[in-house]
């Protein structure tokens, strides 16, 4: 196939890559990840066989609505049987099988078993990018659309790509206050500190986590907002609690101290802090939700007061003052 620089291809094996630069002896060199600098140099004569031009918008949607369907059971052979499939379909990379064999990997009930988890991903991966790509989306919102109301992610909240919408932001703030975004609470439990990336040395690839303080907090819509120039790094506030931020913020008590090492405080639902999904998912992003489940907000490294204000037993503030 003929491509030039600047185009993203789909390479057999490898998924999504954008193409680097093409020799003149035809060689292809792809940079296989648009988030590292890792590339591959495919000869003229394998690029026919080794790359393929990407599927188009019409195709995409097909085949997430292949992969959505709610309908059908997990693939009921032998786990060795199945893993056969699977590396046949990562190696061809052909975009219709992969999707076929992703729609049965998500009708695996949860907790998946790590080998199932892994060939998962694997499939992921290889596929979703592609996808996204034709879709003009995000990957990560792509994902979390693929994996609503399957039984291999049946702890996701359903409503995440509507939250928007059924969340608006506070009607008003104290005035030099700004509203950074929102999450929303499942259970019942509140988890605050910092998620940190793991050593890349480390043999276990996702997260290590540090979200060393665990609270009763109230379920439901929770904002994040802070006032412009003051020493507080980040306040989530219930969305039901009456009476204005400054009351809670009066009634609010330190809890705790959080260790923070890379600038970085987070509050985040227990539920989504346990998942391996998330433990596997990429780096969480400063002053946006993490998951819908959780808001991340900058703040100084060193130790950092976590401050709280209950309505009954119940948190509906979270304050994190900075150093």
């Amino acid at each position: 196939m003929s491509c030039s620089n600047g185009d993203y291809v789909v390479c057999r094996g490898q998924g999504l890559v954008k193409v680097q630069r093409v020799e003149r002896d035809g060689t292809v060199v792809v940079q296989l990840s648009v988030d590292d600098s890792d590339v591959l140099e495919i000869p003229a004569a394998e690029t026919d066989k080794r790359l393929r031009a990407c599927v188009d918008r019409a195709a995409a949607e097909k085949l997430v609505a292949l992969v959505g369907k709610k309908d059908g059971k997990p693939d009921p052979r032998p786990w060795g049987e199945q893993y056969v499939d699977i590396q046949k379909a990562l190696r061809k990379g052909d975009a219709k099988a992969l999707a076929e064999r992703l729609q049965l990997l998500l009708r695996v009930p949860a907790p998946l078993q790590p080998t199932v988890e892994r060939a998962l991903f694997s499939v992921e991966d290889a596929l979703l990018p592609e996808l996204a790509h034709a879709l003009h989306v995000p990957v990560k919102k792509l994902k979390i659309r693929v994996h609503n109301g399957t039984p291999a992610f049946s702890f996701q909240d359903q409503a995440t790509d509507l939250m928007p919408a059924l969340i608006p932001p506070p009607e008003k703030l104290p005035k030099g206050w700004e509203y950074l975004g929102h999450f929303s609470l499942g259970s019942t439990k509140l988890v605050a500190g910092e998620v940190v990336e793991p050593d890349i040395e480390a043999t276990f690839a996702g997260k290590s986590l540090k979200l060393s303080v665990t609270l009763k907090a109230k379920k439901g819509a929770w904002w994040a907002i802070k006032p412009s120039g003051k020493e507080w790094a980040g306040i989530f506030l219930h969305r039901d609690a009456g009476g204005g931020v400054e009351k809670w913020l009066k009634a609010a008590r330190e809890v705790a101290k959080v260790s923070l090492e890379h600038g970085t405080f987070c509050v985040l639902d227990a539920e989504l802090r346990d998942d391996r999904a998330f433990q596997r998912a990429p780096s969480v992003t400063q002053n946006q939700a993490i998951e819908g489940k959780g808001f991340a907000v900058s703040a100084e490294d060193g130790p950092c007061p976590v401050r709280v204000a209950h309505q009954g037993d119940e948190v509906v503030l979270v304050a994190v003052p900075r150093a």
